[in-house]
């Protein structure tokens, strides 16, 4: 298993590749998240392209029940921080954890170029797709996006 990544590690990583002071580095990574901070704290979108979009996504005040007295109870409205990945940053996680060692080693950007070419073709209308659930085969039509059961045993070849 590999060990997560925290802030000294992000800056150890990029001092290296970039040959810089990790002193340097780390104020600019203070710098990157100080000025995401504030561009949410203004309510503003902050898109990086490729990698991902941070918001802030608002919840509404509404009433609800406190399930040990049943009482009825308002939940205050709450503003939190969201981060949307974007197409690249879920290509390259989608790569690595499907891959081979080999893969592993290439960089994002290049592998997301062949996994396109080996994805499996779009599946025409009214076609049936099979979704395999552990405990419960459903089928989903394209056309409608319904899920039925299927009548076909689990344990028997498809």
């Amino acid at each position: 298993m590999h060990a997560d990544i925290n802030k000294d590690g992000l800056v150890e990583i990029i001092a290296k590749k970039t040959n810089q002071k990790r002193q340097v580095i780390e104020e600019m990574v203070d710098a990157f998240v100080d000025a995401i901070m504030d561009a949410l704290h203004e309510d503003k979108k902050v898109t990086i392209a490729g990698f991902g979009t941070f918001e802030v996504s608002h919840r509404h005040a509404r009433e609800g029940v406190n399930p040990q007295t049943k009482e009825r109870i308002v939940i205050p409205s709450l503003s939190t921080p969201k981060f949307r990945a974007g197409k690249r940053l879920k290509e390259a996680v989608k790569v690595l954890k499907g891959s081979t060692s080999t893969q592993k080693e290439s960089s994002p950007a290049a592998t997301s170029a062949e996994t396109r070419k080996t994805e499996a073709p779009a599946q025409k209308p009214n076609q049936e797709a099979e979704i395999q659930n552990p405990q419960d085969r459903q089928v989903m039509t394209s056309e409608t996006g319904e899920m039925k059961k299927s009548d076909e045993n689990p344990s028997s070849p498809a």
